[in-house]
């Protein structure tokens, strides 16, 4: 029962890592039915990645908040979780974002560092699922 919050809270992460995907993809793949706006409007779509940026950037914020907050009270409270949750907050998702809304074409080399991550907690959230986990 104890690691309900936890799992609930590791879970929302996994949503906003995928949402984050998502966007990266956005931004790395413009809609096809802009190209006949590109020809006239070649600032729009440079305008839609850049927006796409921005979003996805606040993600990476918000989760690292999440992240950092989790491992802090853990620690605090010298949860057995506080070491694993340490070792999955490894990445700096503030700085990727900033350096994201710095030139979006960055996503292209930011698609496998989020997946990965997002693969490493969900590998905890399947040890925590299994029954007689503390």
């Amino acid at each position: 029962m104890g690691q309900d919050p936890i799992l609930k809270q590791l879970r929302h992460i996994i949503d906003l890592l995928n949402r984050i995907l998502e966007l990266l993809d956005e931004i790395n793949r413009p809609k096809s039915r802009y190209v006949f706006w590109r020809l006239f409007f070649p600032y729009g779509e440079f305008s839609g990645q850049k927006n796409a940026a921005k979003q996805a950037s606040l993600l990476m914020l918000d989760v690292q908040i999440r992240m950092d907050d989790m491992e802090e009270t853990l620690h605090k409270r010298t949860h057995p979780l506080a070491t694993s949750i340490r070792e999955l907050n490894y990445l700096d998702l503030k700085e990727l974002g900033i350096q994201l809304v710095e030139l979006p074409t960055r996503a292209q080399y930011m698609g496998d560092q989020i997946e990965e991550y997002g693969k490493k907690i969900k590998s905890l959230i399947k040890e925590l699922e299994q029954p007689g986990k503390t």
